[in-house]
């Protein structure tokens, strides 16, 4: 009862501060250094390991390497002094080549040169654009798009709605003002950020503009915002799932391919001027004269995890080695290498951190072999599936019965096929009605509450459930729950099974992920 009291009142609490505090974790912490720059730098982008390149006002331009005692930056400044007072404020990286973008500095590509294997610095050539048509405009961001067949854009937005795009692929690649069929470009508001996935192009600027193409920019679709604030960033974690900030504090969300965007409500009232998502758990926040906000979470809690009332953000970007680095004040970087892959951790696997959910009861059960990861990496993020969740339970329990595959899409020689027919044979699971079992389906938080339930049962432990109705008002999502499952669920909660998981924030019928799942089986295996 205490137990249960206990729960009831933080789950009440979380229920009112849900998405309103920016702050729900404050044991996270991050190891950061800071890096200076040799002038104030606008942007920045990785090619390989810690090497990268950057550019920056009055024509700046460094390649930076890493060496025994940190960085070094090459300067890779364009002479003559023609380009002197070209401010350059966009670059992205193809291969080891950096395309930069700017202000009367349209397009300009430099390619990393060899000598002898060795690093020896960047060649340039310069792509002029039409002045007229150009005379004074900023370019803001750029991006890079990868298509079918090796087919690749670079594009680059800017002030009064410009759109454009280059093709690396080519020796003498091409230059192209995205424009309506009338020569107005899509939008006369400033765009800010630009991201691109798969087959599709998203921008964002000044007054809530959003505009997207999937048809490399012949035709453009306005998306409403909701909101007249300045949108300063966008990234998508998939084609499906992705995410805008800006002023004022503005966070907002899509799960649908961009047709609708939701807003999130936090406690931050300052500019989110960057973001960077590592993947469907881990990211990064930067707001202007505030700090950097991280997440473990999907973005359902962000906690501040460096702190600066003076700085302002510029950019966001991750190496081949999982570094994260910021761009803040245009004069430093602030990097942690505390998200390293090329080596495992202690938690047992390269792509779980301290900061990760459900850490510890990963690397318990890794060790006990009752969970395996994939050469190194557990993917945490990943959704668990229904033949995993089989063949984990197989390792739990003692069955008597010799198991048969009653399932059209199992085979014995299947290495979860044995599992499945145990488990089968024992009642425990069920296929559907196509006579499939669907093993690299995705298992729910109801499906996996509902196999817990009748293991229980097979196992002849007492599954009634105590109080059905408590549950029901705890559970804000209950709603949601099939029929079927709720008895399960109800069962699971009472027994301790889910308890660690933030049930507030999940969906019954929603693929769960391999941590969370690792955190149920503890609980059941530490009964």
């Amino acid at each position: 009862m205490k137990k249960q009291f206990l729960l009831y009142l933080s789950m009440v609490i979380f229920i009112f501060t849900s998405w309103e505090t920016a702050q729900a974790n404050n044991e996270i912490h991050i190891n950061w250094r800071e890096i200076r720059t040799p002038e104030p730098l606008e942007d920045f982008s990785f090619y390989e390991k810690g090497d990268g390149f950057s550019v920056g006002s009055d024509g700046a331009q460094f390649a930076f390497t890493k060496s025994k005692d940190g960085f070094t930056f090459n300067d890779q400044r364009i002479q003559p002094p023609y380009y002197k007072h070209r401010d350059m404020t966009a670059v992205s990286m193809v291969g080891e080549d950096a395309y930069i973008f700017g202000k009367h500095f349209p397009y300009g590509k430099m390619e990393r040169q060899m000598f002898n294997d060795k690093y020896s610095g960047y060649g340039f050539t310069f792509h002029e654009v039409d002045p007229v048509r150009y005379p004074h405009l900023l370019f803001n961001d750029s991006a890079v798009q990868v298509l079918d067949k090796g087919k690749k854009y670079v594009w680059a937005v800017g002030e009064k709605g410009l759109i454009s795009r280059v093709t690396p692929a080519t020796e003498n690649s091409t230059w192209k003002e995205i424009v309506q069929s009338n020569g107005n470009n899509w939008t006369s508001n400033n765009l800010l950020s630009v991201f691109a996935i798969g087959k599709s192009v998203w921008t964002v600027g000044e007054k809530g503009a959003i505009l997207t193409s999937i048809d490399e920019g012949k035709t453009w679709k306005t998306v409403k915002a909701g909101t007249v604030d300045n949108l300063h960033s966008i990234w998508f974690l998939s084609e499906k799932e992705g995410w805008i900030s800006g002023e004022n504090g503005i966070l907002l969300k899509t799960v649908d391919g961009g047709k609708s965007w939701n807003q999130i409500s936090l406690d931050i009232s300052n500019t989110i001027s960057n973001m960077y998502f590592m993947d469907r758990d881990n990211g990064f926040l930067t707001v202007d004269k505030s700090g950097v906000y991280y997440t473990n979470d999907g973005g359902f809690h962000w906690t501040k995890v460096h702190s600066n009332p003076n700085n302002t953000y510029k950019a966001i970007d991750k190496n081949s080695l999982n570094e994260v680095w910021i761009l803040q004040n245009n004069q430093s970087f602030l990097a942690t290498s505390d998200f390293d892959m090329t080596q495992t951790g202690p938690y047992g696997h390269r792509d779980v951190f301290k900061t990760t959910l459900g850490n510890e009861q990963i690397a318990a059960l890794t060790k006990e072999r009752i969970l395996n990861g994939f050469n190194g990496y557990f993917r945490p993020a990943d959704t668990f599936t229904r033949a995993e969740t089989v063949t984990v339970l197989s390792k739990l329990v003692s069955f008597t019965e010799q198991g048969s595959i009653p399932y059209t899409d199992v085979k014995p020689g299947d290495w979860y096929g044995k599992p499945i027919g145990l488990l089968s044979t024992a009642g425990i699971v069920k296929g559907f009605e196509d006579g499939s079992f669907r093993p690299t389906s995705a298992i729910t938080l109801e499906q996996f509450s509902k196999i817990l339930y009748e293991t229980d049962r097979y196992l002849g432990r007492d599954v009634e459930v105590q109080n059905i109705n408590a549950f029901k008002e705890l559970y804000r999502n209950a709603e949601h729950i099939s029929s079927w499952a709720l008895n399960g669920m109800a069962y699971a909660y009472e027994q301790g099974y889910l308890e660690g998981l933030e049930l507030t924030n999940l969906q019954p019928n929603v693929p769960l992920k391999r941590r969370d799942a690792a955190v149920v089986i503890y609980n059941y295996h530490n009964q």
